[in-house]
């Protein structure tokens, strides 16, 4: 656009020039004194436009009228014929353009190419960062929702930032759905690894993974530290778990070697007269029963992902870039467990007339 009306112009120019009879130079590309000739020509004709009744008070230079949604700009017609921004920066070594910057009209064609030029020229740049670009030079009356417009409409945009695929899911299972105790059905899973701080100078770093245990029910949740991903590691942080929150009647985990291992031993332990004699008679006369998800299946397991998410936010906000010790480490997760297990089951209310 700029370049047909700066040709257009050179046209006109060359037609006075014959008529005065003046040499007509052979002038085959065009100069950038022209583009910006040609710009002004086009903001002016813009701003004549959409600010008609502002253009006509700043040209006689009156003042805006209070009813007029530029006034907040505190606006002023500059040399150049465009109307300007005004401001507190005149002083400011910036230059003149950063200072006051061109006024334009949001929903119209020109302001729409101006940003997609500038998108495209600063590598599809974001919103944000298009947001300062034209921050330089022009003012778009709503260029914020402009510059979103342009970004989600670029097929090079969309291309590297496409809309994921969102699967429809099925009803949720009767365990997630049902009243029961607490830890009645629970499910389990492992992050990590975390580096412990070595308890000599010498000594090497040590590894330890965190077992979470989330009750279906209540979503409360239970932290164990462990040393290492063994199923007999596991089995010590299960015991550990039962003996605290009682015998559970189902477990959910994912389909890992460690897990596997510990429902076969699982089966053993329930059955030997030294774990009986542990707990009551009702807790063990109720076998565990373990469901493995679907190998693979990264749309399972979504209520311990989120608890993992939660104390991760914890844990990492805390301790930063320090390695704790074993004992350390297992004070701080119990602390992260207290943390998330007083989050309240309902939605705070705002009415002073009801309790939370």
């Amino acid at each position: 656009m700029l370049r047909i009306t700066a040709y257009c112009n050179r046209f006109l120019r060359n037609c006075r020039k014959r008529s005065r009879k003046v040499t007509i130079t052979d002038e085959t590309f065009l100069s950038s004194e022209e583009i910006k000739v040609s710009e002004a020509t086009l903001i002016a004709l813009i701003q004549q436009q959409a600010f008609s009744v502002e253009w006509k008070q700043l040209s006689e230079k009156r003042p805006l009228s209070t009813k007029s949604k530029l006034r907040w700009f505190n606006p002023f017609m500059s040399d150049e014929g465009i109307i300007r921004i005004g401001g507190r920066l005149t002083h400011a070594l910036q230059p003149f353009d950063s200072k006051h910057q061109i006024l334009l009209p949001a929903h119209h064609p020109y302001s729409h190419l101006l940003v997609k030029q500038v998108h495209d020229r600063n590598l599809h740049a974001q919103p944000q960062l298009l947001l300062t670009l034209l921050r330089d030079r022009y003012w778009i009356i709503g260029a914020r929702s402009l510059a979103r417009k342009v970004v989600h409409t670029c097929i090079a945009c969309f291309r590297a930032h496409p809309k994921r695929v969102e699967q429809f899911m099925a009803d949720l299972p009767s365990t997630r759905v049902t009243a029961a105790r607490p830890f009645g059905v629970t499910g389990v899973d492992y992050w990590g690894p975390l580096h412990l701080r070595p308890v000599t100078r010498r000594s090497a770093a040590r590894k330890a993974y965190v077992a979470v245990f989330v009750c279906f029910c209540t979503k409360a949740v239970h932290i164990e530290l462990v040393v290492d991903l063994t199923t007999a590691k596991f089995m010590q942080a299960f015991r550990r778990f039962t003996s605290r929150r009682g015998l559970c009647s189902q477990i959910y985990s994912d389909n890992g070697r460690n897990f596997v291992g510990a429902s076969n031993e699982l089966r053993k332990l329930l059955s030997s007269n030294e774990y009986r004699q542990a707990f009551a008679l009702e807790c063990t006369s109720n076998d565990i029963k373990w469901h493995f998800n679907p190998p693979k299946a990264s749309h399972f397991g979504g209520l311990w992902e989120s608890a993992i998410a939660s104390a991760q936010k914890h844990l990492f906000r805390v301790l930063g870039p320090h390695k704790l010790d074993y004992d350390d480490m297992e004070t701080l997760l119990t602390q992260i467990e207290c943390c998330l297990n007083s989050r309240p089951i309902i939605p705070i209310s705002d009415d002073r007339g009801r309790t939370n």
